[in-house]
């Protein structure tokens, strides 16, 4: 496995041209309540797979004409509430961020002070995803996530795979 920097990883995930797959390893502190809660600070590890440098209005529109609904091809994507792309990166606050079209997403791994720690003693303190209401009409709605450069592991691309170091 070949290391790179996170600069590298910027001029590589750029460097795709049309929709392309990737898959990347992903650490990140979970997202829970604060309040009553012994775990605040537990990490969450999680491989997603999916596409990045592609068209999210076109995405849901597909998703639409599959699912026979007869909104298809009239889905139009709001505007980004936050931050500038640059190329395939979103930036916010001095953050990179990838936006990655999931296709497929391994369970979560929660580790809390080192040690691993079971989903199902965590599960009253973790907050829930919500549904992105523009995709209500949906069966299977596109899930979209943008994630951190600072959370990224690993990364495979170009049927290569990075670690970032």
């Amino acid at each position: 496995m070949k290391k790179i920097t996170k600069a590298d990883l910027i001029t590589l995930v750029n460097s795709a041209t049309g929709a392309s797959f990737i898959s990347l390893d992903m650490k990140s502190e979970a997202k829970m309540r604060k309040t009553g809660n012994p775990y605040v600070g537990a990490v969450k590890e999680v491989t997603l797979s999916g596409q990045i440098n592609f068209d999210y209005a076109n995405a849901v529109n597909n998703q639409l004409e599959r699912e026979g609904n007869a909104t298809a091809g009239t889905f139009t994507a709001q505007a980004r509430a936050w931050g500038t792309r640059e190329g395939n990166w979103i930036t916010h606050n001095g953050n990179h961020y990838l936006t990655i079209k999931v296709q497929n997403s391994s369970d979560p791994v929660f580790f809390f002070e080192g040690k691993r720690v079971d989903k199902t003693v965590l599960e009253p303190f973790l907050i829930e995803s919500k549904k992105p209401h523009t995709q209500a009409e949906l069966d299977k709605p596109v899930t979209v996530r943008d994630v951190n450069i600072n959370n990224i592991r690993s990364i495979r691309l170009f049927n290569e795979e990075y670690q970032v170091v």
